[in-house]
């Protein structure tokens, strides 16, 4: 039998392990029943001041492997308390008598049960709500919660399943309960939540909880599920594994199509509705991927309803799980209409310190802009901030310089690729050679094509970074910017003073800037193998190509003895390392070399 790899001592510990934790996290605000396994608010351990004597307690829970569901949820403004029970398998009637008498006093506003539609919820819950009323003389209410779309309305006696939409519920109720609403008016309130809410999910793997055999069902990777249950129940279908945008389609069809029919006990969602949505991680999704598919889920609910202002608010996150299953669910409660709906969405909105609540903003009712803000006028450089600076070096023609280096440098780098990346693949990611060789490629198309300025040297030195942020990529292209623009920046502040000439010390000063910037901004020092273990040494001779071309070549040289302490090579253990020289000074020796023209 193959067991999955899990963060678990023992199935049969592993729930009292996490209610511990939780307990960890909120000293203050948690407290749990003794002999029982179920948190509620520390609130309700003061007799003296039990907020059941002004105000309606609200309990709900269900198997364990659903969190944050329920435990996330308690706050003075949404549950007074959840209850554990074994992994997806409900709590046992006692269990849940113990956390309603936590709650609740005899004399009390009595105590609401929020359960999702499983038989063994409805049975152990309202056996203790049956319990508490009888034998304790607390008012106990059962609201059942069956939000999911999967199951056909008239396919067999237990209905419709709860799922992600019951935090929802959650909300509404817990807000009117703060607000100190009697009994009756909170559970409408939340009976009207319930059918407005529908929910379906997807599926990409389905879910292993702890002891059990590996859960292959899905594995097949060709294929994905709609409609499963968060206990790991078959969906309702098996469908083709594409893209998020094609799963969201159909997630937003069946909703759709869901709130149709005669006998409908769900409110209709049809264009121009105003919507409050959830998309919930159902345990396994990437935070990425869940970002992904929820872009596709508001474009397919736009198209449906209208405008984007018809999405009240737009809740993405981890709120309901199936302990590890790869997958989403979407959630859409219909907003009533009018002064109804408006009441509804504060219910949802009210501030609340409950952990597992993931807040959203809401967007005004005629609010469809993209929020978008348009930069474009921003992005184009203010020219005047450079000054038209001319060389100042005796004996020497500047264009002519710039002219002939570009085009050295392209030779020697293109020649030296294929070195370049076979000393790159053995210490780094084997782009190294290909990098160089493209930017100094595209440095010479910028030359043929009068990019770059052969007159000011400031232009140059931006005109260059420019081009090699276009065309390089990677560490090695964001270092190269680097230099060329504090160089230029330099350049200019040392020309300022001698008539906005540039002469040799401006030059000098601006080279060793822009070493001094990789430095800072990258992070390395030399004897980490890098690049500047050629460029720290030239720069150290600046003023002098053959002394800068002779010291950088033997820095980069001696990279063959060093360990790496920087970049990707500093994962690399150091056999692999020895001889083999770091191939970003090799470059930065290999371009110095190319400005000695005699």
């Amino acid at each position: 039998m193959t067991k999955a790899k899990q963060f678990i001592n023992s199935p049969e510990t592993a729930v009292s392990e996490v209610i511990r934790a939780i307990l960890l996290a909120n000293p203050i605000s948690l407290v749990k029943v003794k002999d029982a396994p179920s948190l509620i608010h520390s609130s309700y351990n003061n007799s003296a001041t039990h907020p059941n004597k002004t105000r309606v307690s609200l309990l709900s829970g269900g198997g364990s492997g659903h969190e944050p569901s329920h435990a996330g949820y308690i706050s003075p403004t949404m549950l007074s308390g959840a209850i554990f029970g074994g992994m997806f398998a409900s709590p046992s009637v006692s269990d849940v008598l113990s956390a309603i008498l936590a709650v609740s006093v005899p004399d009390g506003k009595g105590c609401i049960l929020i359960v999702k539609n499983y038989t063994g919820d409805r049975l152990n819950f309202g056996m203790a709500a049956e319990k508490a009323k009888l034998q304790y003389g607390i008012d106990c209410s059962l609201l059942v919660v069956s939000d999911d779309c999967a199951v056909p309305r008239d396919k067999g006696i237990t209905g419709r399943r709860g799922v992600a939409g019951t935090v929802f519920v959650h909300k509404v109720c817990g807000a009117l309960a703060s607000q100190g609403a009697p009994i009756e008016e909170i559970l409408e309130a939340g009976r009207n939540v319930a059918q407005s809410l529908m929910s379906i999910g997807v599926a990409l793997h389905s879910v292993t909880i702890p002891g059990a055999e590996l859960n292959t069902r899905l594995e097949d990777p060709t294929l994905a599920e709609v409609g499963l249950g968060i206990h790991g129940e078959p969906g309702s279908s098996q469908v083709p594994f594409t893209t998020s945008s094609s799963f969201a389609k159909i997630l937003v069809d069946k909703i759709a199509k869901f709130g149709y029919g005669e006998d409908s006990d769900v409110k209709h969602l049809r264009s121009n509705d105003n919507v409050v949505v959830l998309v919930n991680n159902l345990g396994g999704c990437s935070v990425f991927e869940l970002n992904v598919i929820a872009n596709d889920l508001h474009n397919e609910l736009v198209a449906l309803l209208g405008k984007r202002s018809n999405i009240r608010k737009f809740l993405v996150g981890t709120m309901m799980t199936s302990f590890n299953m790869v997958g989403a669910s979407l959630s859409v409660l219909k907003l009533p209409e009018g002064a109804d709906g408006d009441t509804m969405l504060s219910q949802i909105s009210l501030a609340t310190d409950a952990k597992g609540w993931i807040s959203a903003e809401t967007r005004p009712a005629d609010d469809d802009s993209t929020t978008e803000k348009d930069i474009s006028d921003l992005l184009v450089p203010n020219d005047k901030l450079i000054t038209q600076t001319t060389v100042n070096i005796p004996n020497f023609d500047y264009a002519a310089f710039v002219t002939k280096a570009v085009k050295k440098i392209a030779t020697e780098i293109t020649k030296a690729e294929p070195d370049l990346t076979s000393w790159d693949l053995k210490v780094g990611d084997g782009d190294c050679g290909i990098t160089m060789k493209r930017g100094a490629n595209a440095l010479l198309h910028g030359l043929e094509s009068s990019t770059i300025d052969l007159k000011n040297p400031i232009t140059t030195m931006t005109d260059v970074a420019d081009i090699i942020s276009s065309s390089m990529g990677g560490t090695s292209g964001a270092l190269f910017e680097i230099f060329f623009r504090v160089c230029g920046r330099t350049i200019m502040e040392k020309s300022s003073s001698s008539n906005d000439a540039a002469d040799a010390n401006a030059f000098s000063a601006g080279f060793v800037a822009g070493v001094e910037a990789i430095v800072s901004y990258g992070g390395a020092k030399e004897g980490y193998s890098t690049m500047l273990d050629a460029l720290l040494p030239a720069s150290r001779a600046v003023g002098n190509f053959e002394k800068m071309k002779i010291a950088s070549a033997e820095g980069a040289e001696n990279t063959k003895n060093l360990c790496a302490k920087a970049g990707r090579a500093n994962y690399i253990n150091d056999d692999t390392q020895a001889g083999v020289p770091d191939p970003g000074a090799m470059a930065v020796s290999i371009i110095l070399a190319s400005l000695c023209f005699e």
